[in-house]
């Protein structure tokens, strides 16, 4: 923002400011235009009533070397600015070189250069420097310099003039004296910034005032009357002071501060402060090199100074700190004290000197026994896995001489850190420093690890992991074993090799159980077995360690091989609405899934949904694998059918003219949709009809009940009459006749279609009621004697049976049966027995309307079915020595099945498995099944190969890929089987021990292919063929001794001198050559 200064009718403000571009602009009220200024024409204002206000134009021809001259016109004389472009993107320079007439305001924010006589009001906000003659109106809030040549003088004859107000800085060149100045009652010099002059002269009674912020910066002198400034006069030590007292004004010195109020003359301003009267005890000591020290306790300074005085120390160059320092030297100390208050600054005499010097060795504390240094990371005495830590005592920490270590509780050193000439020397000059914990002293680090600890120049640094082998032996047969494979096998073999073998750790982790450890200690290679166990899944971590702690693992999870059993799924024949659920007979702990079809239907529409309809179901469980036994799927095929209805229907004899009002009893459900029918009782039975008669005669009544979901189609019959009510008599005579007629109204029922037969009798549920002819009636009121018989025949186990009894009674429809042991303890029960024994049926038919209540007993024996003569076949492929080479099927007698268990899956043929010792028979037409049939036949079953059982291993214990081509001077390999018989390599038999033959194959310094041929007693038959090069062969280099060349191919001899065979010709190594003929050689040596 620009202020305004209103001055005789007249404002001009110069705003100068550069950023970019420096911009000016004058507007002239009274015409309201803009006029621009640029650097060639001048501006003219001739009508000096005219209002000038700040605005901004742009100043066009301006660079970075470029002068603009500003020109106007003040009372008809013609006046210039000259605008410095100094730079571009700073504020513009203000030089006034003519004189400025009264009436020209400025207001400076850049840097303005007075040169001739200015008596303009100056606004400065920037930096104005005075070479000529200033006596007008100054606001200065920025710099103003006043040169040697130049003056600040004010005149007081206009109430604007001979003002200055200072919140910036005015500087002197020369000596301030303001009694030289032109005062009068409307100037004035107010100050709240800072005066800076080499002499400042203030006396009484001038238009000088100041605040209590306000400074005077004096050099040499400072003079003033008796009324001070309110400021702060700044002076030197030496600057002389002079006042003639009556008011208190406050000197600084420094940092130190007072207040003057008493006259002093001509004085020095350091007299005037108090002295601090330092004072540094003399002293004269040794510090260690890296310890805490502190020799400010010998510093004493005056009772009443609070500053903080602290100590400058000098080295032996000369060199002043107030730093400690740290080096190993000589030092001289002397105290200062900064300046406080009323203190002034001052330094003691130079009482103080000290030596650091390193901490003598003798004195580090040992770690244990006489040894400086503990070492951990060795293993079995001398292992290093990768570093070797180096521990002091407790009370002292240490670093080696070694980039990247500092001192610290222990050291860890690789190899390479201990060893030079990539690992060939020990380094016998790497240093050890130790440093004290309670002070921080430390040693000079002259002593060395070779020397402070022999041990380390022993140790073995292991830096390879042990190697697990690729290939390992799965039940005899090699195969690869990836971390995180599930292997299924009883035993697995592994190889190992390292230098520096020590163990190999088996774990299961599933159970964080110990399984094994195998001792390598002293070997570079070796072998461990792992073996399954039935039933179990083990968790694997196999860990092999080597001597120096380093190790090596692999995770796999070991699964023994699944045992494969019979399973038999049976579901007994039932009726719509039974709930049923699948019996699973299995040696498997698996829990079974049903699934279900239509027997006629294909595999694919299995579903678990139970059918529930009347149909024929195949029922398929599949038993899942477990942890013993593979997955088993078994069938069963069963029949819902629909119930056959107990039906009855009752009509009594009407009158002519009354309605028939039959009454069905059924527990079929399509009792609703019954369709009722008459006829005459003599008609014949296609004679029936819907529509009831309604004359007198003799009537049957028929109901026939329709097939529904749960039920078959039924029917029933009944008899009654219509009596015509003239004729009594012969009613009354035609009841004394109708006994065992089946009228007045007598229900007759039937099932499936059944119904009154020609005697009129009446069955049901199996049994018959039969009344005996001339039966005589019972008394009016009493009930007559039921007769009942049951009947059931020994039955075989697995039948379905059923029993059966005959009564009078007409209550044969709720007949019901129990059974018991026959014995003299067991109690009748409803549950039918199915197991083998001897046993009781009673028939119990209850008492009815006309009827007593009758029981009837008879005794029947549930036995095994007798075994035929030829009860199985034995069905193979047969082997040599009584030996079935594939799998075996025991096969059942026609109009049999069979089965491994009593009560499992019966089928026309079953597996055979080892340790079957029985089978049982069903026979077809029943389900009758015979006891356990003891099979006599020795049965042997080997379908399995003769196999390898270890890896095939090379002169040095290393592993090598029978299956393959491979170098090798000798390999050895074990051929194993549970029945080996014969093994040959090529023509020559191999001998067996125990079920294994080990073969050595010698290269015989050539080229060795040969074929291994082994034979179980079974007659299975395993061939190995076997091409094997001497090792030298891999790279053709010849050995000493009898060797095998080939022509056609280039061989080389090593370093030296050769001979082959006989021949007289020397041979020099390093060259290749050639053999016209193939053969054996022999090479010697030339020394």
């Amino acid at each position: 923002m620009v202020k305004k200064y209103y001055l005789k009718n007249r404002i001009i403000s110069i705003v100068l400011a550069f950023s970019m571009l420096v911009s000016y602009s004058f507007f002239d009220s009274k015409m309201n235009t803009v006029i621009a200024a640029d650097s060639t024409p001048a501006v003219e204002i001739s009508d000096t009533s005219a209002i000038i206000n700040s605005g901004s134009a742009t100043l066009t021809t301006g660079t970075a070397s470029d002068n603009a001259t500003l020109n106007y016109y003040e009372n008809g004389e013609l006046k210039s600015v000259i605008v410095e472009a100094v730079s571009v993107y700073q504020p513009a320079t203000l030089t006034i070189e003519e004189n400025a007439s009264t009436g020209v305001s400025l207001d400076v924010t850049g840097l303005c250069y007075i040169y001739g006589t200015c008596d303009s009001w100056i606004v400065n906000n920037g930096t104005i420097y005075i070479y000529g003659t200033y006596s007008g109106r100054l606001d200065n809030d920025g710099d103003i310099i006043v040169g040697s040549d130049g003056n600040l003088v004010y005149y007081g004859d206009d109430e604007n003039y001979g003002k200055i107000t200072n919140g910036g800085t005015v500087s002197y060149s020369g000596s301030l004296d303001m009694s030289l100045f032109h005062w009068s009652d409307s100037s004035s010099f107010v100050n709240y910034g800072t005066i800076s002059a080499p002499s400042v002269v203030l006396p009484d009674d001038i238009g000088f005032s100041d605040t209590g912020s306000s400074k005077i910066v004096v050099t040499d002198s400072f003079e003033m009357g008796s009324l001070g400034p309110y400021g702060t006069v700044v002076a030197q030590p030496g600057t002389k002071i002079t006042t003639s007292g009556g008011v208190l004004f406050h000197l600084q010195l420094g940092d130190a501060e007072t207040s003057v109020t008493g006259p002093v003359n001509n004085v020095d301003a350091i007299s005037l402060f108090d002295d601090p009267e330092i004072e540094l005890e003399e002293f004269d000591e040794e510090v260690y090199y890296g310890a805490e020290y502190d020799f400010s306790n010998k510093i004493s300074t005056a009772s009443g100074y609070h500053g903080t005085p602290y100590l400058i120390y000098i080295d032996s160059e000369g060199t002043q700190s107030s730093e400690k320092p740290t080096a190993v030297g000589n030092y001289r100390v002397f105290a200062y004290a900064p300046a406080h208050y009323s203190y002034r600054e001052d330094k003691s005499m130079q009482n103080g000197e000290f030596d650091i010097i390193y901490l003598p060795f003798s004195e580090v504390d040992k770690a244990s026994g006489n040894k400086y240094v503990t070492l951990s990371g060795v293993s079995n005495g001398k292992y290093v896995a990768d570093t070797v830590t180096l521990t002091p005592a407790s009370t002292y920490k240490m670093k080696v001489g070694i980039g990247g270590f500092d001192f610290a509780d222990s050291v860890s050193l690789s190899r390479a850190d201990l060893y030079t000439d990539n690992g060939a020397n020990f380094n016998v000059d790497t240093w050890v420093s130790f440093k004290r914990k309670r002070d921080l002293a430390e040693t000079a680090g002259n002593e060395t690890i070779a020397a402070i600890m022999p041990e380390l120049m022993d140790l073995v640094f292991d830096e390879d992991d042990p190697e697990l082998s690729g290939i390992v032996m799965v039940d005899g047969v090699e195969s690869s074993i990836e971390d995180g494979d599930v292997v299924e096998a009883k035993k697995v073999v592994f190889s190992v090799d390292d230098d520096n073998l020590e163990k190999a750790v088996i774990y299961d982790a599933a159970k964080d159980e110990l399984i094994d450890t195998v001792d390598f200690t002293g070997s570079t290679t070796g072998e461990g077995t792992i073996e399954g166990e039935w039933g179990e899944v083990k968790d694997i971590n196999l860990i092999v360690y080597d001597l120096a702690g380093r190790t090596t693992s692999s995770e796999f999870t070991l699964k023994y091989p699944l045992v494969s059993t019979l399973a038999t799924v049976s579901v007994d024949d039932l009726f719509v609405g039974d709930n049923y659920t699948p019996v699973v007979e299995t040696e498997s702990n698996g829990t079974p899934r049903f699934e279900y079809k239509e027997s006629a239907a294909d595999d694919d529409t299995f579903s678990p949904d139970k059918p529930v309809k009347a149909g024929k179901y195949t029922v398929r469980a599949t038993v899942p694998e477990t942890l013993k036994y593979s997955e088993i799927v078994c069938r069963d095929t069963f029949d819902i059918n629909k119930r056959t209805a107990a039906s009855s229907v009752k009509i009594s004899d009407i009158n002519v003219g009354e309605a028939v009002a039959p009454v069905l009893t059924t527990d079929s459900n399509g009792k609703k949709d019954a369709v009722f029918e008459y006829k005459a009782t003599q008609a014949p039975n296609d004679a029936y009809e819907k529509t009831a008669p309604t004359l007198a005669g003799e009537y049957m009544l028929r109901v026939t009940i329709p097939e529904t979901e749960m039920y078959e189609a039924s029917s029933c019959i009944a008899s009654f009459k219509i009596i015509d009510p003239d004729k009594e008599s012969e009613k009354e005579e035609s009841e004394e006749t109708e006994e065992g007629e089946g009228g007045n109204g007598e229900e007759t029922s039937g099932e499936g279609g059944t119904g009154e037969d020609a005697n009129g009798e009446n069955t049901a549920d199996g049994g018959s009621a039969a009344g005996s002819e001339g039966e005589a009636p019972a008394a009016p009121g009493e009930k007559l004697e039921a007769t009942l018989t049951v009947d059931l025949p020994d039955q075989y186990y697995g039948v379905n049976y059923a029993p059966t009894a005959s009564t009078n009674s007409n209550g044969a429809e709720d007949i019901t049966f129990t059974f018991k042991k026959d014995d003299a303890t067991s109690e009748f029960e409803d549950v039918k027995p199915v197991e083998p024994g001897d046993y009781v049926i009673k028939a119990i038919v209850p008492e009815t309307d006309k009827y007593l209540s009758a029981t009837a007993e008879k005794k029947f024996t549930i036995s095994y079915l007798e075994a035929p003569s030829d009860a199985y076949t034995i069905v193979g492929t047969m082997g040599l020595n009584d030996y079935y080479v594939s799998d075996v099927k025991i096969v059942a007698k026609e109009g049999y099945t069979v089965a491994n268990r009593l009560n499992g899956t019966y089928s026309e043929a079953i597996d055979y498995v080892d340790g079957m010792g029985s089978v049982y028979l069903k026979r077809m037409s029943d389900g009758a099944k015979t006891y356990a049939i003891l099979m006599k036949e020795e049965i042997k079953v080997d379908k399995v190969k003769p196999a390898l059982s270890t890896f095939g291993k090379d002169q040095d214990g290393k592993v090598v890929d029978l299956t393959k081509s491979f170098y090798a001077d000798k390999v050895t390999f074990t051929i194993f089987d549970e029945h080996l018989d014969k093994v040959y390599l090529d023509e020559d038999e191999i001998s067996v021990v125990d079920g294994s033959a080990t073969i050595t194959i010698d290269a015989d310094g050539g080229k060795k292919g040969c074929t291994v041929s082994a034979y179980d007693d079974a007659g299975n038959e395993y061939i190995l063929h076997v091409s094997m090069m001497a090792s030298w062969m891999f790279t053709n280099i010849v050995p000493v001794g009898s060797i095998e060349l080939e022509s056609g191919n280039a061989y080389t001899f090593s370093s030296g001198r050769w001979k082959v065979d006989s021949d007289s010709t020397l041979y020099y190594g390093g060259n290749s050559f050639y053999v016209r003929k193939s053969g054996r050689r022999t090479v010697t040596s030339v020394d």
